[in-house]
């Protein structure tokens, strides 16, 4: 998943540079509100690991949560937003109406759609 904060970057650097270049590519810029996070689990990514590490309330040992797998997607509500990174994603889906997300995530190469699971294809 490192390549996703490097593609990240480069089309915020891709933007910038060709902001007004082209008439209809500057009215996708002035219509649109462009949010890119390079990054939302910056420590597993300074630690080379998938997991958020949480502190367990009540001693000194500590629990792994992964961020990929923390939003209320089959799971039950009392385990979801647990972590940094699907908190910050959640705050932005609640304050915007998100029309296209793309994704930079490690060994796949997928098109999404809601929900992402046959199970709600109907």
């Amino acid at each position: 998943e490192r390549v996703g904060t490097h593609a990240c970057l480069e089309s915020a650097n891709l933007l910038l540079a060709e902001r007004g270049s082209e008439p209809w590519f500057e009215l996708l810029l002035q219509t649109r509100v462009i949010i890119i996070i390079p990054m939302t689990n910056a420590v597993g990514y300074a630690r080379s690991e998938r997991e958020e590490i949480q502190p367990r309330s009540g001693d000194d040992d500590e629990v792994r949560i992964d961020p990929n797998r923390d939003f209320p997607f089959d799971q039950q509500p009392t385990l979801c937003m647990q972590t940094a990174a699907a908190r910050a994603i959640n705050e932005i889906m609640r304050a915007y109406t998100v029309s296209l997300m793309i994704t930079f995530h490690g060994g796949t190469n997928v098109i999404g759609y809601e929900w992402g699971d046959l199970g709600h294809c109907s």
